[in-house]
């Protein structure tokens, strides 16, 4: 199935960012620094109220010629595919997850 913005089910809106070191805010740069990649672009998937529901993101190699139609479309992808399919919880992130909703409930 190929995952494009065709396929965002009706309720939810498409946020895309393109980044790079120039047009970069402080915080948005730690998703740059992550990688070596001068340019990154961020795909969220929204719901009506303005929640994130899922992800994508496309970095580009320091030999590619930057393209933000290409990154586009494989960030919207990756969200599309996160949100269709979300990554499966480890049993190491399942146990802190209870443990913090366990020192929630206590206080």
């Amino acid at each position: 199935m190929k995952y494009t913005e065709e396929k965002i089910p009706s309720g939810l809106h498409l946020k895309v960012v393109h980044l790079h070191q120039g047009n970069a805010s402080r915080n948005q740069l730690k998703h740059i620094g992550k990688t070596n990649a001068k340019y990154v672009t961020l795909a969220k998937l929204v719901d009506e109220e303005n929640r994130v529901v899922a992800k994508g993101r496309a970095s580009c190699s320091q030999v590619d010629a930057p393209r933000r139609d290409i990154g586009r479309a494989i960030a919207v992808g990756r969200a599309l595919k996160n949100y269709f399919h979300p990554p499966k919880i480890t049993k190491e992130k399942h146990a802190t997850l209870q443990q913090l909703m366990s020192m929630a409930v206590r206080s």
